[in-house]
C-alpha cells in the first residue's frame, strides 16, 4: 500500500487545509493547516474508548488466550473506528473544513492476520499503531478527504526546509506553551505528506 517514492522533499502542498497525525497507543496530536500551510489548529484526540487497553495486539496477547486476545483486538478497532469518525467529522465542524486532507505515518508491511500479527515479534510491537493509523485514514476517506502518508525520513527532511521553520516558528510563538515534540511531529507530516517526493499509498 505504500512505497517511499524517495527523492528531496520540495513544498508544493495542496490548496486544501490538512491535518497532520502523530499517533500513540489509543491518542493523538492533531495539527491542523490551513489552504496556504499556515497552522490554525492544534488539538489532542482519543482513539479509543477509557475501559480498553492501549496496546491490545501487544499487552492482551500477553495475559489472555489467543482467541480472547484476538476478540480484544477487534473490539479496540471497532472503537478506535467510532472515534475516528467522531473526531474527524468534531474537527471538521469546528473549524468548518469542507474539505481537507490527513497525513499520517507510513505503514509497515505486516502480516495478513490479527493471528499472525500477535505471534510475530516485530509485528506484534508495531500491530497497535497501525490499527490506529488505519481507521483514521478510513474515516478520512469516508469524508472524501484525501489520505498523504510521510515516513521519518520524509519528516526529517521537510524540518530542515525554510517552508517548515517559518511556519514552526510562528506557530510555536502562537500556541506555545506548550508546542512539542508532538506538535512538530504533525505540522512536518502535513508539509511532507503532500510535498513533491512524498509518499503516495500507505506502506513502507
Amino acid at each position: 500500500m505504500l512505497a517511499d517514492s524517495g527523492g528531496s522533499v520540495e513544498v508544493e502542498r495542496k490548496a486544501i487545509p490538512v491535518v497532520g497525525v502523530s499517533d500513540h497507543a489509543g491518542w493523538a496530536v492533531l495539527v491542523t493547516l490551513d489552504a496556504n500551510g499556515a497552522v490554525v489548529d492544534r488539538c489532542k484526540v482519543l482513539l479509543k474508548d477509557d475501559d480498553l487497553p492501549g496496546l491490545p495486539h501487544h499487552d492482551a496477547s500477553r495475559r489472555l488466550p489467543l482467541a480472547e486476545a484476538v476478540a480484544m483486538v477487534e473490539k479496540v478497532r471497532r472503537s478506535a473506528q467510532a472515534h475516528s469518525e467522531r473526531q474527524l467529522a468534531e474537527l471538521a465542524e469546528r473549524l468548518g473544513l469542507d474539505r481537507a486532507a490527513l497525513a499520517l505515518r507510513a505503514l509497515p508491511n505486516m502480516p495478513d492476520s490479527v493471528e499472525e500479527c500477535i505471534a510475530d515479534y516485530w509485528a506484534n510491537a508495531r500491530a497497535d499503531g497501525v490499527m490506529y493509523r488505519e481507521e483514521l485514514a478510513r474515516a478520512a476517506e469516508a469524508r472524501g478527504w484525501q489520505v498523504g502518508w510521510f515516513d521519518s525520513q520524509q519528516q526529517a527532511a521537510m524540518q530542515k526546509t525554510a517552508a517548515y521553520r517559518t511556519n514552526e516558528t510562528d506557530a510555536s510563538a502562537r500556541f506555545a506553551p506548550p508546542w512539542n515534540r508532538d506538535h512538530r511531529i504533525a505540522l512536518a507530516g502535513a508539509l511532507a505528506a503532500f510535498a513533491e517526493g512524498g509518499t503516495d499509498d500507505g506502506r513502507e
